[in-house]
């Protein structure tokens, strides 16, 4: 019996250990990074006539799911058409989304890809504005996920908990993703992910077929175009959506993550919002989801990517406390929380047959907010503030010292308490203010707010005291809470002017327009004091040739290579005039020589105390 037992013991054993074994053979399978190849065409010859051009029948060496186009030449306006040869035959006429490009190595690439659903040749017309040296066709195929590629032991033990809903988001290592493309050769994140709470919902669309016999393999293909062909080091959107209703997570880094999925370029704002100043980026701030198909070019939309879209928006905003059907100021107008491609951008992204649905896209997400218990301007996270006021002066002078009062109010779940929850203030790239002050905590401010606590709904205020550059120009400074674990907020910056207490304006000047190198004039220059501040003695003229070069003019009577003279008065109050004399050795060659002039006060440039001037230096 004892002898049994032992056998029975072992074989339970032996079967449980076989049983592991297959099921970690499995994932060595399931986990198993499924091939992406690219390839390329280039068309050498493109004889453009009347601004189009049609090309020969492009065969791939393999079946292909995404495929882009880039280009280099003289013109500055390029769109292209194609068409795919698939299993059951040419497809219609496709347009590429081409509202903008990135530049890589001499050519522009479409920033978006096409879907090819396995399509072995490809047809393309291209209409433009001037000439196209050539055109490249870059197309990619990803293999087909292994069979047990659902399966993961780790998704089994440690299933991630998502808020109460309907939906479910098919992760990145549920579509294959290959987490290396985010790094580059030296183990470095090409985009380091960021987090702020979103405040819009962009939909778009994506050019070419719909993708639908391989959705995993498509969206590895979008990925490999964004993160390896145009090196962003990840895909744009933040989720996707398959003609079978299935969402997918995107952009790396979870909710609020910010992706790249809308730019507004300079040619576009000029061309349709007012002027190239208006270019933006739409990405800061917004949930960015593409449907893949093109309802553009006739495909209609049907109820399971509708109702997909409706849960997972709703879902979102009730997370982030978005009213679907609510409209706000964003970057540069009030837009709809819920908006297209083409609301920011020169695109016809997401395709009229989708856009066309909206109101009912906007009201069905509101359903699921309100299901999913969402509040208008309050999330569902534990921690997350919004920036309410803060008093900072859009104009100051250099070096000036200001107080300001920044209140944030606690949109999220948890209770503040003073000194976990602290307010920094950063400039561009996360770099330290160029507002900074000695009296700051760490030199990204770190300031604890006045209350003793902040309960959810409640404001906290945050007080701190500024100084301004020593130089004068236009500065950006970002808000931001840092706490216990990341705070999701929406993103809130301020742009101050710094403009100089120390003011002129070009009163009269003796500078000769022609003179012979033999001569050393004496040349008077007059400024009056525009300013608040009182000149003195320590204010001189500088003087420099092209590219801060020491001037050609310079006398041996200059106080330095630069310093052409001290202010000859012992001070200039404001409105009155000061005047510098000095006198120029000009050069040997005859030509035409430029002279630029600046008046400074220890290293500080006085506004609009300069000027250029041409003389001419005869033999």
């Amino acid at each position: 019996m004892q002898n049994g037992y032992v056998t029975t013991r072992s074989f339970l054993f032996g079967s449980l250990l076989a049983a592991i074994v297959v099921f970690f053979g499995i994932q060595a399978i399931a986990t198993t990074i499924p091939e992406v190849r690219s390839n390329e065409e280039i068309d050498s010859t493109i004889p453009v006539t009347n601004g189009t051009f049609r090309s020969e029948i492009i065969t791939a060496d393999y079946p292909f799911q995404v495929g882009g186009f880039a280009w280099r030449g003289d013109s500055t306006d390029v769109a292209f058409e194609f068409r795919l040869y698939v299993a059951d035959g040419w497809s219609v006429w496709y347009h590429a989304e081409s509202d903008s490009y990135v530049e890589q190595n001499g050519y522009q690439y479409l920033r978006e890809p096409f879907m090819a659903n396995n399509a072995t040749q490809i047809e393309y017309r291209l209409t433009a504005d001037g000439a196209i040296d050539d055109v490249k066709f870059i197309y990619v195929q990803s293999s087909d996920p292994p069979a047990f590629g659902s399966l993961s032991i780790f998704d089994w033990l440690f299933k991630r908990a998502s808020a109460a809903s309907a939906i479910t988001i098919i992760p990145r290592s549920g579509w294959e993703a290959n987490e290396t493309w985010r790094y580059d050769a030296q183990g470095k994140e090409e985009w380091v992910p960021e987090v702020v709470t979103p405040e819009k919902f962009i939909v778009h669309h994506t050019a070419g077929d719909p993708g639908t016999s391989d959705p995993a393999a498509t969206i590895r293909s979008i990925y490999y175009w964004h993160a390896v062909v145009l090196n962003w080091g990840d895909i744009g959107y933040n989720y996707l959506i398959d003609q079978n209703g299935n969402i997918y997570e995107g952009r790396y880094g979870g909710d609020g993550v910010i992706g790249a999925h809308a730019y507004r370029s300079a040619a576009c704002a000029a061309s349709r919002f007012g002027g190239s100043s208006n270019e933006a980026s739409f990405n800061r701030g917004t949930i960015g989801i593409a449907i893949l198909g093109d309802y553009e070019a006739g495909l209609a939309l049907n109820q399971k990517v509708q109702t997909a879209l409706q849960n997972l928006i709703g879902t979102k905003a009730a997370l982030f406390g978005i009213d679907p059907t609510g409209t706000s100021e964003f970057i540069d107008a009030s837009y709809p929380n819920i908006i297209g491609h083409s609301d920011v951008d020169c695109t016809s992204c997401p395709g009229k047959n989708l856009y066309s649905a909206f109101s009912n896209i906007r009201s069905g997400a509101r359903s699921v907010f309100l299901a999913q218990g969402g509040i208008p301007g309050s999330t569902q996270l534990a921690f997350s503030g919004e920036v309410v006021t803060q008093d900072i002066r859009p104009a100051t002078f250099t070096r000036a010292t200001q107080t300001i009062t920044t209140t944030v109010r606690n949109t999220g779940t948890e209770t503040w308490t003073r000194g976990q929850v602290k307010l920094n203030i950063y400039d561009l790239g996360d770099n330290v203010s160029r507002f900074r002050h000695s009296s700051w905590p760490s030199q990204w401010g770190g300031f604890d707010f006045s209350e003793s606590s902040v309960a959810p709904g409640g404001t906290a205020t945050f007080t701190s005291t500024l100084q301004s550059p020593d130089r004068m120009g236009t500065y950006l400074n970002i808000y931001r809470l840092t706490g216990p674990a990341d705070i999701n907020q929406e993103d809130d910056r301020s742009i101050t002017r710094v403009d100089s207490r120390l003011q002129a304006a070009l009163i009269s000047n003796t500078m000769p327009p022609a003179l012979l190198y033999l001569w050393r004039p004496a040349v008077t220059i007059k400024f009056k004091n525009t300013g608040l501040a009182t000149w003195d003695r320590h204010v001189t003229l500088e003087a420099m040739d092209l590219g801060g070069a020491v001037s050609r003019f310079r006398d041996r009577s200059w106080l330095s290579n630069y310093t052409t003279a001290r202010l000859q008065e012992t001070t200039v109050a404001p409105g009155q005039i000061g005047t510098f004399t000095l006198r120029l050795d000009p050069p040997n060659n005859p030509g035409l020589y430029l002279n630029s002039f600046f008046m400074q006060r220890y290293g500080e440039m006085v506004q609009n105390g300069s000027f250029s001037i041409i003389t001419r230096v005869d033999g």
